[in-house]
């Protein structure tokens, strides 16, 4: 073999070496973000808000945002933890419920929480005005919506303390006129102003 022979292929493997350094140690692909409308805080395109280097992930609801959007952003939340041990049950084919309700939606069991720490970043996040930890005039907007609920045909009783809504009596409307009214009446009750 020939002095430049030998160059050759050493140079060839040098290179073939500095590719593969190059392809596998470039820099991670980006974290996948969940879109959601935009608001004073978050970008235009992705609703993600860059911390530093921390990225948050939550879907962010908003008034606009469709009971819909809502259920798949919590089913996608739920699998995350289903698929870190909290009990889930499938109710049908890809949709998941909570076992034991009260256990693992409205508190945080201790036995999980390895799971509910994995799942955080994409746990979905009410909107500010629908919460009456966040929003001073919780109540009023709550009032406001029952009373459009009412007059729009959609029959309900309020629960204490805004805690939610009952059906008074079997609901006439479709469940498209339904879902309707409730967009409606959530947007014109809550909304600034």
């Amino acid at each position: 073999m020939t002095m430049i022979s030998r160059r050759l292929k050493l140079g060839l493997c040098v290179a073939a070496a500095l590719c593969a350094t190059v392809a596998c140690g470039g820099p991670p692909d980006p974290a996948p973000s969940v879109a959601s409308l935009p608001t004073g805080k978050t970008s235009a395109s992705t609703g993600a808000t860059a911390t530093g280097s921390t990225v948050d992930r939550h879907p962010r609801q908003t008034l606009n945002t469709t009971d819909a959007e809502w259920w798949g952003w919590t089913q996608v939340y739920w699998k995350c933890l289903k698929d870190h041990g909290v009990p889930y049950v499938e109710k049908e084919p890809g949709t998941l419920a909570p076992k034991d309700n009260d256990a693992t939606i409205r508190g945080r069991n201790p036995a999980y929480n390895g799971a509910f720490d994995q799942c955080e970043p994409i746990k979905p996040l009410p909107a500010p005005e629908l919460s009456p930890d966040t929003n001073p005039h919780y109540m009023d907007g709550y009032r406001k919506e029952i009373a459009c609920l009412n007059n729009r045909g959609l029959k309900v009783t309020p629960l204490p303390n805004g805690g939610g809504w009952n059906y008074d009596g079997r609901p006439t409307m479709s469940q498209d006129e339904q879902a309707k009214v409730q967009f409606d009446c959530r947007k014109e009750a809550y909304r600034a102003g």
